[in-house]
Order: structure tokens, then C-alpha cells, then sequence
């Protein structure tokens, strides 16, 4: 049996009355901005390539003293194996890394024999103390070290464990969910602190004899502030945006979102709202501070600065296990930026494992073969479509035709329809300042939809834009911006497909009828795109200049 604990570091007349009803009726129609967290997210060759790096454990253990430390007397701090601490440093990093921050922390000498006389003492407290008294016998400035390190650490103790005791201290300050540290993750703040830049590690054994077990005691020095030029960013999340490892996170661990005070105001507790949707069956959880607590399900907002800055802390419950390609979409609002204004920030976290051979996007399946489209309304354009190429199945020989498909699947369809060789020619002679190099499979489509002047910058950046499944307004705008049109408005958009005749609407051809906020459904995605193509609708660029709608208005 195994057993784990952890301890945060402390933290340091008529006109007047129908203005006055317009004052009080405006704020309905006043939407919060959403921000951005100008962090960015990894792919999961760049998630599989650090966890190679620094996370997947080596063939053999390694020496975990060179001095081994004395919990008796006469004292001694010891001191630890480089490649053992290089490990705990590597894994910390890792963490750092796929929350979108920088992996470079760095071992400070001076922090690490701090951090060994505070392992010593609070192993001999044998108790996870910030506070650990003066043992009888140990000299003052061995003490006084020691009594600063336990003050300003995050503490670890374990018994019963194996593999790297410093990788293991890491792993669970990230979890920090059990009922101690939910309410605030203040260990996993530290660590994610975009001002940290130097840490040490300290580690210490005492025998327990009454429980006949070796318990090994950690210490994390985490309060330098010392980076030169900390990330300008407006929030960090945990798990992060885009692709997240789930070897990185569990079901039953606390989403946290780490808000810049240079940017946020202080959160309210009675404000924060937090909606968090499954997007494989559309399962939505409404999480804020009527949440019952008493089980999975969690809401807090924390206001001390443990690290740097305040949190937002949610979970879900009914979520057993996360498996490989699960999306979640996040939404929080009840936010203010710092100049009063209201804030939402909305993203996608999209789980996979590590390690997992690196994908084609979808596996090709003969449609003949398909298990779920013989009886399907669409499947005479399934067929058309994987006859032309633009779309395949997947592995298991099913097409998967109720699904909903993605904006970057959208326009891999639709670039694919009208000639892949033209997309990547496009690419090709695209500028290096334009393209995106990701390396998402998915970068080639927004090159060519960037070159034909589609609003895709944005998807450049942050590719996990590109993962949202896509509604049927945002299919007209495409479509719209490729037929050689710029509407400013999406009514104009839906209007334009109507009166081309590209769309009869999914109840009526009317702007109501068409449905624009609805998702579309792979199997809708390729009867829209056979009806393009036979109406005779061919690519062009969007024009810079936006366009006047005149059809008739319906």
C-alpha cells in the first residue's frame, strides 16, 4: 500500500423616465468580451516529445544520495544525486510546459541545500509542518535553514512508493485535490507562477519503527520571483487549452484557471459561473457557488495569490475516467477585466494519451463497408463523397454520420472537394510570416483559407480554435467568404446561400429556418458539400471590402 501527503507553502418627466428604463434595460444587451490567455497550447507531438524528455521513466533507478542525509544525531543535511534531482526539475518543467508556459526552470545550489536541511527537519517532526520546532540537540543555523525552507516549500511525504520520490512530489502538487488543497490548488499555483524561475529539491528518510516503514519527507523550494521577463498573459489553465496528456490530469482532479491580477479584478465567489459541456454526447454541467459539495462535483473561487494570482477551481462529477480523444468545451463568466469591464473566457481542452503511435486525422474505410450507413438518409452522398475523396471513415468500418464535425474537418472537406493540389501549391508559395507551422495536420487548410482571405488568423495562432465543432452560421460565412462575398453580418451570410440556391435551410429557407446556430453533423457537412458542387460553386478569394446585401430580405 501506498500513502501520499502534501502541504502548500504559506502565501504571503416622460424623457427622464424613458432614459431611466433605457439605463436599466441596456446592461441585457451588453455581452462580456472574451479573452484570450495569450499562452499558447502544445500539439501532441510537442506533449509527446517533452514527456519523452523528461517524463518517461529510464530503464533503471537512480542513486538518490551522494551524502546520505542524518535524521539523528549528530544531524546532517546530506546532499542529493544531480540526475535524481534533474528529474524532479525535468517533471516540473514538463507541467510548466503543457499549461503553455515555459519549461526552463532552473536548479539553484543554494536552494538545494536549503531545501535538504528543511527535509531533515520536518522528517524529523514527522509531520508536514511550516512550523517545525527546534529539535533537541540540532545547532541554530542548521535549524534556522531548515526552519526557512519548511516556511517557504511545498511539502511532500510518501511511504511504500517507488520511482523518483521528487517526480512523485511533483505529479501530486498538480493534483492537489484531495480535501485539504481543493480549495485553493495552492502547490499547483506555485509551481505554474509565471514569475518562477530558480528551485530546489530536498529530500529526506526517517524509519518509522512502530509501523516498521521508511517515509521519505520532500521539499520544494517554490517562492523565487526572479524570472527576468515573465509571460505576458492574461490567464493560465490547468489542463491547459488544445491537446492536454491525460497522464497529466484525471477524472477526479480539480480544473483550476489562474487569472493575471494585472488584468483581472478580484473574483466574486457569487459572480463566477462555470459551464463545462462534453461535446461527444453534449453532457453539460453548470458549476458556481450553489454546487453541492458533497461528492465529485467542486466550485470555489480563491483569492489568495498563492504562486500569482487568483483561481477559479471547478469539477465536474460523473466523470469516472477521461479517455483518449474526450473534448470538453469550458465557458466562465461573471468575470472583470481590470478596468471594470466584463470578461468571459471560453476554450476546449481536448485529452489524448502520450505515447500513442502519431495519427492520420481520420483512417480510410471502404464505404461499401460502413456498419453504421446502409439505412442512413445520407448515404448515397456518403458514398459520393469518399468516392471523390473528400472524406473517409474510420478504423473500427463505421463513417460515424451523426457526429459532429469539427471547423477544421469542415474545410479539409470543402478544400479537398475543389482540389487538394491547389491547396497545397497555395501553401507552398505561402510566406513564412502567414503560414502556420504547427505541425497540426490541419495547418495546410488554414494556410490555403488564409490565403484566400478567410478570417481564420486567429487559428494560426491557437490551434485549438480550430477544434470546436462548427455551427451552421459559421458554414455560411466560409461559404460564403469563398464565394467571393464579405458579410459583415451572418443574417446577409445565410441569405446569400438561400438565394444561390447552395442551401434550402434545415425547416424552410428562411433565415430562421436555416438554423445558424445549430452544429452540423458530418453527414450534413457532405450533403452540403455534393449541393455546392452541383450548383456549380467554385472558390475565390473574400474580398477585403465588405459586401451590400441586395437579395431580398426574408
Amino acid at each position: 500500500m501506498k500513502q501520499e501527503r502534501i502541504r502548500h507553502a504559506k502565501g504571503s418627466g416622460l424623457l427622464a423616465l424613458s432614459f431611466l428604463f433605457l439605463l436599466l434595460w441596456l446592461p441585457s444587451y451588453v455581452s462580456a468580451a472574451q479573452v484570450d490567455s495569450l499562452l499558447p497550447t502544445r500539439s501532441e507531438q510537442e506533449v509527446n516529445d517533452k514527456w519523452n524528455q523528461w517524463m518517461k521513466p529510464g530503464s533503471t533507478e537512480l542513486p538518490i544520495f551522494v551524502d546520505t542525509p542524518s535524521t539523528s544525531l549528530p544531524y546532517a543535511a546530506g546532499s542529493l544525486h544531480g540526475d535524481y534531482v534533474q528529474q524532479g526539475l525535468n517533471a516540473a518543467n514538463f507541467y510548466r510546459f503543457i499549461s503553455g508556459l515555459d519549461g526552463n526552470l532552473v536548479l539553484d545550489p543554494s536552494l538545494n541545500k536549503q531545501a535538504q536541511h528543511g527535509a531533515v527537519l520536518i522528517a524529523i517532526s514527522g509531520q508536514l509542518t511550516h512550523e517545525p520546532k527546534q529539535p533537541a540537540g540540532m545547532p541554530n543555523d542548521f535549524y534556522e535553514l531548515g526552519y526557512q525552507s519548511a516556511g517557504t516549500s511545498n511539502l511532500y511525504y510518501a511511504y511504500g512508493q517507488t520511482g523518483n520520490f521528487l517526480v512523485n512530489s511533483i505529479v501530486a502538487y498538480m493534483n492537489d485535490s484531495d480535501k485539504f488543497n481543493i480549495d485553493r490548488v495552492g502547490h499547483r499555483r506555485w509551481i505554474l507562477s509565471p514569475q518562477l524561475q530558480k528551485v530546489g529539491f530536498g529530500l529526506a528518510t526517517i524509519h518509522n519503527s512502530a509501523k516498521n516503514q521508511t517515509e521519505y519527507y520532500s521539499v520544494m523550494q517554490i517562492f523565487d520571483k526572479s524570472k527576468p521577463h515573465p509571460a505576458d498573459y492574461n490567464y493560465s489553465l490547468f489542463p491547459n487549452k488544445g491537446s492536454f496528456p491525460i497522464e497529466a490530469f484525471g477524472a477526479d482532479q480539480a480544473w483550476s484557471i489562474q487569472l493575471n491580477p494585472q488584468h483581472f479584478q478580484k473574483p466574486q465567489l457569487s459572480d463566477v459561473q462555470v459551464q463545462v459541456t462534453r461535446l461527444a454526447d453534449q453532457k453539460t454541467w453548470q458549476l458556481n457557488h450553489t454546487t453541492q459539495q458533497n461528492g465529485q462535483a467542486y466550485f470555489n473561487v480563491d483569492t489568495n495569490q498563492f504562486g500569482y494570482g487568483y483561481a477559479v477551481i471547478f469539477r465536474p462529477d460523473g466523470i469516472e475516467q477521461l479517455a483518449d480523444g474526450d473534448q470538453f468545451q469550458v465557458t466562465v463568466t461573471g468575470l472583470k477585466k481590470s478596468d471594470g469591464t466584463s470578461a468571459e473566457i471560453s476554450y476546449q481542452t481536448n485529452f489524448f494519451n502520450v505515447g500513442k503511435p502519431q495519427p492520420s486525422h481520420v483512417k480510410p474505410a471502404a464505404s461499401s463497408h460502413f456498419t453504421d450507413t446502409a439505412s442512413h438518409w445520407a448515404r448515397e452522398a456518403i458514398q459520393w463523397a469518399v468516392s471523390e475523396q473528400v472524406v473517409s471513415g474510420y478504423e473500427d468500418g463505421t463513417f460515424k454520420p451523426d457526429a459532429q464535425v469539427t471547423e477544421a474537418e469542415f474545410l479539409a472537406m470543402l478544400f479537398k472537394l475543389y482540389s487538394e493540389s491547389k491547396v497545397l501549391q497555395t501553401i507552398q508559395n505561402s510566406t513564412g510570416s502567414t503560414a502556420s507551422n504547427s505541425g497540426v495536420w490541419s495547418d495546410p487548410f488554414y494556410n490555403y483559407a488564409t490565403a484566400l482571405n478567410l478570417d481564420v488568423e486567429d487559428r494560426l495562432k491557437d490551434t485549438s480554435l480550430r477544434n470546436h465543432a462548427i455551427k451552421r452560421v459559421e458554414v455560411a460565412q466560409f461559404v460564403a467568404g469563398l464565394g467571393g462575398k464579405h458579410y459583415t453580418n451572418d443574417d446577409d451570410a445565410i441569405r446569400y446561400l438561400l438565394q444561390m440556391g447552395y442551401s434550402s435551410g434545415k425547416t424552410s429557407a428562411t433565415v430562421e429556418g436555416y438554423a445558424g446556430q445549430e452544429k452540423l453533423t458530418r453527414a450534413e457537412a457532405i450533403v452540403f458539400l455534393k449541393n455546392l458542387k452541383e450548383r456549380g460553386f467554385e472558390l475565390q478569394s473574400r474580398p477585403t471590402t465588405p459586401t451590400v446585401f441586395t437579395a431580398q430580405a426574408n
